[in-house]
């Protein structure tokens, strides 16, 4: 069986059998890959890190007969240990990977995603409310899911409402779209469009805002 090197996030990791767990990875250069990991135990502190939700690490696999591939040995980048000391910061990983996890196919190439998720894990304690909103409107722009501008996409006006991944003006937004304050429209452009952290970590996203977000990303994916 051909063997495979690549980076990749531990995205979710559940026991298989005695010492075994099944780990999800968003990889580097091959997508979402599923691979069972054996040998588990105190003695193998690497691999109870890589079998980790938010690992980062280096992983080289075969593929078998079935969905799973089988882990032949790796190495740990960054634990990102860091998350787990906060709630808030847990809460923003949990949020990102999952919408990781439901965005993407198997074996899909997502080099961008992953750049993008590598990026926004190390860099949560900026901020970690204008982290996870930016990170799942980024994600929707990455798939070419969501379009967000500060004009129309119908026309010239200034845009202040988001229907099926467009940006609309009032007059043509319609029943169903999101709409937004002019105040909460800027918001949701510089989340979208930031291309610094240094914007979002001073940036108060509230509750109500953070939650059409969510909405959004539903609504699209």
């Amino acid at each position: 069986m051909q063997e495979f090197k690549t980076e990749g996030i531990t995205l979710q990791s559940t026991v298989f059998k005695e010492r075994s767990k099944i780990i999800t990875v968003l990889t580097k250069d091959f997508g979402i890959v599923p691979l069972v990991i054996n040998g588990i135990s105190s003695k193998t502190p690497s691999l109870i890190a890589i079998t980790s939700l938010f690992c980062r690490s280096e992983l080289v696999y075969k593929k078998t007969n079935s969905e799973l591939g089988s882990f032949l040995e790796g190495s740990v980048i960054n634990d990102h240990y860091f998350l787990r000391k906060e709630l808030s910061f847990l809460k923003a990983a949990a949020a990102m990977t999952q919408a990781t996890l439901k965005s993407q196919f198997p074996e899909k190439k997502a080099f961008g995603i992953y750049n993008l998720l590598k990026k926004y894990l190390s860099n949560i304690a900026i901020n970690p409310t204008a982290i996870t909103s930016s990170f799942l409107l980024k994600l929707l722009s990455y798939e070419d899911l969501l379009t967000v501008t500060e004009n129309c996409s119908l026309c010239s006006a200034i845009a202040s409402a988001l229907h099926k991944g467009e940006s609309l003006c009032k007059e043509h937004a319609g029943i169903f779209a999101f709409n937004f304050s002019d105040e909460e429209f800027k918001l949701v452009w510089i989340l979208t469009h930031a291309k610094k952290f240094s914007m979002l970590q001073n940036l108060d996203v509230p509750i109500e805002l953070q939650e059409k977000v969510k909405e959004i990303f539903k609504d699209l994916v």
